[in-house]
């Protein structure tokens, strides 16, 4: 008997889902397939959460210690908040938002 891990996914999707995103992709290929201009109107978008900190700086930080004692050391602070960056594209086109919304830890 050996110890394992559990398998990692983004999401559990039932087998209507997996059917659904099946039918989707198979529709978008045949349109890709049959429209010239097709990828040029699509548009896709993307958002992701960043965390920030605020930490000391080095010379807040420093202490005073002696030659034989071991060296420092600083266990990092917690998080301070988040923002949310989203990043849009239609076609060959890509936009930013720098409207970042935020959330408290």
């Amino acid at each position: 008997m050996s110890k394992v891990t559990a398998r990692w996914v983004p999401k559990l999707l039932s087998k209507e889902q997996k059917r659904e995103r099946v039918r989707v992709s198979k529709e978008l290929l045949s349109r890709y397939k049959a429209e010239e201009d097709f990828l040029d109107r699509i548009v896709t978008g993307d958002e992701t959460w960043f965390h920030y900190f605020e930490p000391e700086s080095k010379t807040q930080s420093k202490q005073w210690k002696i030659c034989d004692e071991p060296v420092l050391i600083k266990v990092s602070r917690r998080i301070r908040g988040k923002r949310m960056a989203t990043v849009f594209g239609i076609g060959k086109e890509l936009y930013t938002s720098t409207s970042f919304m935020s959330r408290q830890p």
